[in-house]
């Protein structure tokens, strides 16, 4: 039975739909209407089907049928064809070197003597190679023999995790093991679009109570100007930022840039929390934020980072940017704006108790500071332009002008998978200058993406998806 035909049965066996089976399983309902009727196949081992088995057998138990997790598990096992287990791995990992590479899978497929649909067959996990061996062997060679130049070498070094010096000294053997072994799961740009599309605002806004959300007018005691130090003070320094603009009288625009490594901050649940809280909070107040995200990162924990600003970035309210050059080796900063106070701040990367921070709600000082915010943002890159429903005639006026300048170059996005897979998304494409993703619902937003390593890889995606 195909997967779609397993998943029926099990529905059917316990008299549910997929909406209260989605309840269930965490998953979004979209998705698994998508898994019922066969346009979307999840990875064979990825949480998503883990949490589906889970789902289907504590309902099943729920209701009094006897169903085991492994008799489940190993019915949809079956709908994945032979050795879905053992390559499943080499599978995912393929695709993270695509990805990340960005490798023309025409290249690539020829170098493995495979037609390029067969390839994408095998990314998307409807085949297997007839010969696993040979297939890793092949891709291996490929690899090392194509990208040999020194920011490719440590841009593959840094996906093993190891010194670029280290994976030359013997870099068929370092990927071969990676790829067959490496179990670690990444976060593909298939989780940014899946995010993206099936994201309902209305739902979100509800199930965060920010409809509810009350921004105080009491005054909190905050000093006019504070030093902080360390990392547990920044986290108190910024949460001080936020109180100080979200409670006052003015209006205007937020600046953020932290070039911190996330996993840094990200640790703290509990501040996370918080901040997620004050955004909120300056987002109902109707501010503006410019962000410069920190995009010298690897390219999958680029991914993450932006997917939890999805929320955010469909009130319209965020402008995102990047710089096209890193920032700095060995120090990080930290730069707050707003129209009342201003936090600013640096440290050695990976001594976070030598850094320091300065507040300020001083009107001459933040002055000072909102100097610093142009300078940035005037070597800074659109990451992105939002246009929501509030700046429709600009969108407008933005094709009516690409269109003139661009003409035969602007086309609709090709790759029929994507435009099939993905229900609530259209694609437009200039080639070498902008993407365009349009929203259709829940609210109707369009993104125009400049990024090129974001926009390529979204181009040249090999979506999962079952014909």
């Amino acid at each position: 039975m195909e997967f779609k035909e397993v998943l029926d049965k099990y529905l059917s066996l316990l008299g549910t739909t997929t909406k209260e089976l989605a309840e269930r399983t965490g998953l979004a309902a979209a998705t698994i209407s998508r898994y019922h009727t066969g346009e979307r196949l999840p990875s064979f081992g990825s949480k998503q089907l883990k949490d589906l088995v889970t789902g289907i057998v504590e309902m099943a138990n729920d209701k009094g049928i006897a169903l085991s997790s492994e008799a489940v598990w190993n019915d949809f096992k079956e709908s994945y064809g032979d050795n879905a287990e053992d390559f499943e791995v080499i599978r995912i990992n393929t695709n993270t070197l695509v990805e990340t590479l960005e490798i023309n899978t025409n290249d690539i497929s020829k170098a493995l003597g495979l037609s390029s649909s067969y390839f994408s067959r095998i990314c998307s996990g409807k085949r297997n190679p007839a010969d696993v061996n040979s297939f890793v062997d092949l891709i291996c060679k490929y690899i090392t023999t194509t990208y040999t130049a020194d920011s490719e070498v440590k841009l593959i070094a840094s996906i093993l995790k190891k010194e670029p010096e280290e994976y030359l000294g013997a870099s068929y053997e370092l990927l071969k093991t990676w790829l067959v072994k490496n179990s670690e799961q990444v976060v593909p740009i298939e989780a940014f679009l899946e995010k993206l599309d099936d994201f309902d605002l209305n739902e979100y806004i509800t199930t965060i109570k920010f409809d509810k959300i009350k921004v105080p007018t009491v005054p909190f005691q905050i000093p006019s100007s504070k030093m902080y130090y360390g990392l547990e003070e920044l986290k108190e320094g910024e949460i001080d930022f936020f109180k100080t603009t979200v409670l006052s009288k003015n209006s205007g625009t937020i600046f953020m840039f932290n070039d911190m490594p996330m996993e840094d901050m990200s640790k703290d649940m509990d501040f996370g929390k918080k901040w997620m809280i004050a955004i909120a909070m300056s987002l109902k107040k109707g501010l503006h934020i410019n962000i410069v995200h920190n995009l010298d990162r690897p390219f999958n924990e680029l991914l993450l980072g932006l997917e939890s600003w999805i929320p955010m970035y469909m009130t319209g309210q965020i402008s995102p940017y990047y710089f096209t050059q890193p920032t700095s080796q060995f120090f990080y900063h930290t730069l707050y704006t707003s129209e009342v106070a201003a936090l600013s701040g640096s440290g050695i990367r990976g001594q976070h108790d030598k850094a320091s921070y300065y507040f300020t709600s001083k009107k001459n000082e933040i002055s000072i500071y909102k100097e610093r915010e142009e300078a940035l943002l005037k070597k800074a890159s659109p990451l992105m332009d939002i246009y929501d429903e509030s700046r429709i005639s600009e969108f407008e006026e933005f094709k009516k002008k690409e269109l003139e300048l661009e003409g035969d170059n602007i086309k609709e996005l090709d790759n029929d998978h994507l435009t099939k897979t993905f229900k609530n998304m259209k694609f437009t494409i200039c080639k070498n200058k902008w993407l365009i993703i349009t929203k259709t619902n829940a609210p109707t937003i369009h993104f125009v993406i400049y990024h090129e390593k974001l926009r390529n890889t979204i181009e040249n995606f090999i979506v999962p998806y079952v014909e």
